[in-house]
């Protein structure tokens, strides 16, 4: 009766194996498809794993593709471009490179899932292009609307990129171009104070990374500073666009400036002797506004002096020879 019932007989000991045939045998229905949910579910985790792995590949593979167009952007593009800035004819073509560049990066960072790495790269493009198309105080073909779209969106990637690319001494670089930009577009706006509030925000924020850099980076970043102090003194007191008309805040924004510059000088870098002449002039013009006249004449003629200066250092120079006319 037990074998006919599928029951363990007891002609010998029953084991483990003869007691789950046995258990089987009885209920084949349930069995079944107790057998065929073990097998959904050992392939449904073989297929999840499976694309776990594709996915994580492609993400590799865009992330490399990235890198190597990081490359392409650092080591070719944003560095020759740079050199075509005083050719004749030659703005056209580097923002035309630059804008390329743009749409390359947009499309690998979001296949590399918003990388901050991408982010910086794309705040440093976006605010070359910045200056290309709208900057002031240099060389640019006059786009102001296109400028300040692309000033927007570098200083929106910078955001974004901020908390974790702090630490890269380019990027910081990049980001404060494009606030000067910024600045200088409200400025032109009539929008003085909003412009000294975007300054003042960003400088507090190069301030307390400065002290991680070193080397040349730290020069760098220690120029930038003293550029954007010194536009804070221009936008509290200066003829031209508007102002503050806050002449002793002025004054003393271009001294903090001039004191970050001084270390800078004599390493044949004419980018920060050159913005010593920007600040001596810029300071002679608040010394007349304010009457003191002995200081702003000399202020005036160590200007004119730092300008020849520069034009000897570097007599091919045709922003050089601009600075000094």
């Amino acid at each position: 009766r037990a074998y006919l019932g599928g029951f363990p007989v007891s002609a010998q000991p029953p084991s483990r194996t003869y007691r789950l045939r046995k258990f089987l045998g009885r209920h084949r229905a349930a069995s079944a498809a107790g057998a065929l949910a073990v097998l959904a579910l050992v392939g449904g985790t073989a297929v999840a794993t499976w694309q776990a792995r594709a996915a994580a590949q492609a993400r590799d593979e865009a992330r490399a593709r990235l890198q190597d167009l990081r490359t392409v952007a650092h080591d070719v593009v944003m560095r020759h471009a740079d050199a075509l800035t005083m050719v004749s004819g030659s703005l056209e073509v580097k923002a035309a490179m630059l804008r390329d560049l743009v749409a390359s990066l947009d499309g690998l960072a979001a296949a590399a899932g918003d990388d901050p790495a991408a982010l910086a790269d794309l705040t440093g493009v976006h605010a070359r292009l910045a200056e290309l198309l709208g900057n002031d105080s240099g060389v640019s073909l006059a786009r102001p609307e296109e400028a300040a779209r692309h000033v927007a969106l570098a200083l929106a990637a910078a955001e974004r990129a901020w908390p974790t690319q702090q630490g890269d001494a380019r990027f910081v670089d990049d980001a404060l171009r494009a606030v000067q930009i910024q600045a200088q577009q409200l400025r032109a706006q009539g929008r003085v104070a909003d412009g000294v509030a975007v300054l003042e925000r960003w400088r507090a924020r190069l301030e307390s990374v400065l002290p991680r850099f070193e080397g040349e980076a730290a020069r760098e970043l220690q120029f930038r500073l003293a550029g954007t102090v010194l536009n804070l003194g221009i936008f509290h007191d200066q003829t031209g666009e508007g102002s503050l008309n806050r002449p002793e805040q002025a004054l003393r924004h271009f001294d903090t400036a001039e004191r970050l510059l001084q270390p800078l000088q004599g390493r044949g870098d004419r980018s920060a002797d050159e913005l010593l002449g920007t600040l001596l002039g810029a300071r002679a013009v608040t010394r007349m506004r304010m009457g003191r006249l002995p200081e702003a004449a000399a202020d005036a003629g160590a200007a004119l002096a730092q300008r020849r200066r520069v034009l000897q250092e570097h007599p091919g120079d045709l922003m050089a020879r601009d600075g000094l006319v």
